[in-house]
């Protein structure tokens, strides 16, 4: 959903929305690029049931990211996401750590499945997908974003989490980051 900032942003949206049609939607008539995300009646039903449980979602996840920096707070090789201060409010879709530079993000990740715990490489460097590749981007360009990229690990995270289960991740993590020492 998106909440336009000006009616002339909102129009924009409406015709990006619906093929890049022009104010009017004739037909035929196409002012710019456009896309078709228009919501079926059903998505746009399920959006408004989410809306409606809003807070309470994002206060759950606010609370299991809570628990997540609770715990791996110190742990060595271990770097949590920096806490939110004053009017700023996450939605939290997604709980990543950075692993420090000799931990072996790919490693951990085949560790903690063995442990039955899920978890992801994430997030990708978006100029090395191929399609950006063909316009000339290499490995090198952004040392910065590609260092973060190569250390990230995305952990188990949904708003039903409970605090067993973060103390279990949060274990498994720090078992599995010392046997890879």
């Amino acid at each position: 959903m998106i909440i336009p900032s000006s009616p002339a942003i909102a129009a924009r949206l409406r015709s990006e929305r619906n093929q890049g049609r022009a104010a009017d939607m004739g037909w035929l008539e196409h002012e710019g690029l456009g896309f078709n995300y228009r919501l079926s009646d059903l998505a746009a039903a399920l959006g408004v049931a989410q809306v409606e449980k809003l807070d309470s979602l994002l206060g759950r996840r606010a609370t299991v990211a809570a628990l997540y920096e609770e715990r791996l707070a110190g742990v060595e090789g271990v770097e949590v996401p920096l806490a939110t201060r004053g009017q700023e409010r996450r939605s939290w879709f997604v709980y990543t750590v950075r692993l420090a530079d000799e931990v072996n993000r790919d490693a951990v990740i085949a560790r903690l499945a063995e442990r039955g715990v899920a978890s992801k490489a994430y997030l990708p460097c978006i100029h090395l997908f191929p399609q950006l590749r063909e316009l000339g981007y290499r490995e090198g360009q952004f040392p910065v974003a590609e260092a973060a990229s190569a250390h990230s690990l995305a952990l188990p995270f949904f708003p039903a989490m409970s605090e067993a289960e973060v103390d279990r991740v949060c274990a498994a993590l720090v078992a599995a980051i010392r046997s890879g020492r």
